[in-house]
């Protein structure tokens, strides 16, 4: 697949993973839109994007934004009480995926701990306790709603998709990431925002992943 002939759809491009999914798109000369309630925000990049203003909460909106796409990346999320937003809009994404003439791949960011992948956190003493004690700590309703979505992506059989389960994210440079399944043990507890990024833009031509979910880790 040729960058420069693929055209993507960031939703979260304003968030703090999805700003380098925007930036990591741009370097590798993808045709890019993206969804911004802010659009001003995107100031910088509005002579090398096309931006659709709107939420992902309206269907006519997202219908707009992945019409015509090959894929669409999200890093939707937001630990803002009670405004959970991640099950509400990937139900919105999938519909309008399902309605478009372009049915474009789905590539969601979800979390370690979620799903099949608790079966590799109870591999290592360390996940064990990110799980029972630091995952009610941040909030049980975030990762109850990240959830609730990996479902619904699990169920939507029509689409081609990709669950990636990040492990706990920081902003420090790229070191490289490595791909596990959940029979397979957890990896290292932090991995940055730009191996997430670079992973979900890798996932764009390759599609060795699709319709499964998988746990990235730092290398």
């Amino acid at each position: 697949m040729d960058n420069q002939n693929t055209t993507i759809a960031i939703i979260g491009a304003t968030g703090a993973t999805g700003k380098f999914v925007l930036q990591n798109a741009l370097q590798r000369n993808f045709n890019i839109k993206v969804l911004a309630r802010t659009p001003q925000k995107l100031d910088k990049y509005k002579d090398k994007i096309e931006i659709i203003k709107g939420s992902v909460s309206d269907l006519d909106t997202v219908k707009n934004l992945v019409e015509g796409c090959d894929v669409v990346l999200s890093s939707l999320g937001t630990n803002k009480k009670p405004n959970y937003i991640v099950e509400k809009g990937v139900e919105v994404i999938l519909k309008a995926i399902q309605s478009s003439n372009s049915k474009p791949r789905f590539i969601h960011m979800s979390a370690v701990g979620l799903g099949d992948s608790l079966i590799q956190c109870r591999k290592s003493w360390l996940w064990t306790f990110i799980v029972k004690v630091t995952f009610p700590l941040i909030g049980s309703e975030i990762f109850a709603d990240m959830e609730r979505a990996e479902k619904l992506i699990s169920q939507a059989k029509d689409i081609k998709s990709v669950i990636m389960r990040a492990a706990i994210l920081n902003n420090k440079p790229a070191r490289g990431y490595m791909v596990r399944n959940s029979n397979e043990p957890a990896g290292k507890m932090f991995i940055s925002r730009e191996d997430i990024a670079n992973f979900m833009l890798d996932s764009v031509t390759d599609t060795s992943f699709d319709g499964k979910a998988v746990s990235l880790f730092s290398s």
